[in-house]
């Protein structure tokens, strides 16, 4: 089945999400403006906070799909980044029910080397800009936001990484 809804219905269901995030104070951060930091715990329960002049890059996505190969992506060449300080992962898992949580994600994540931020509330993160199957790449310069984009898959991901960050270090085999 189906939903319909009526082209009033759909301005007023837009009106009221609109209404939604000016209240929650959901306003998307603009290109320009000092980087307002962000703290949240990773897969391992350990608070990190977001901030200051070596973040280069925030990876952001609130779904499975792109949040997997964005993890690869960082895997198979950016995990020194993310261990420096300069690329950061963030998730938005606030949707996940709690026992998918926590019986499949939170093993997967923890098998990674390298810090997952996870947003279990969607409040912290409410600010960041979204794109439906994409993940969100902030860019930063000296603190400040300095480019929004959208990868909507693992390749564009690839290519707007060895842009975005100043010196891309592949990982040395262990």
């Amino acid at each position: 089945m189906r939903l319909r809804l009526r082209p009033l219905s759909r301005g007023l269901l837009a009106l009221a999400l609109a209404f939604q995030c000016l209240v929650a104070g959901a306003a998307p951060p603009e290109t320009g403006a000092p980087w307002p930091g962000l703290t949240l715990s990773d897969q391992h329960d350990k608070v990190v906070s977001l901030a200051g002049d070596k973040l280069q890059v925030v990876l952001f996505t609130a779904e499975r799909k792109p949040g997997d190969w964005a993890q690869d992506v960082v895997e198979k060449a950016y995990k020194d980044a993310v261990l420096a300080g300069r690329l950061a992962l963030v998730f938005d898992i606030s949707r996940m029910p709690s026992l998918v949580t926590t019986m499949f994600a939170l093993p997967g994540f923890r098998a990674r080397p390298f810090p997952i931020l996870l947003a279990r509330d969607a409040g912290p993160v409410a600010f960041l800009p979204r794109q439906e199957a994409a993940v969100t790449l902030l860019t930063f310069d000296a603190g400040k936001l300095a480019a929004i984009d959208y990868a909507k898959n693992e390749s564009a991901l690839e290519q707007l990484l060895a842009q975005r960050l100043a010196t891309p270090t592949p990982n040395s085999e262990e």
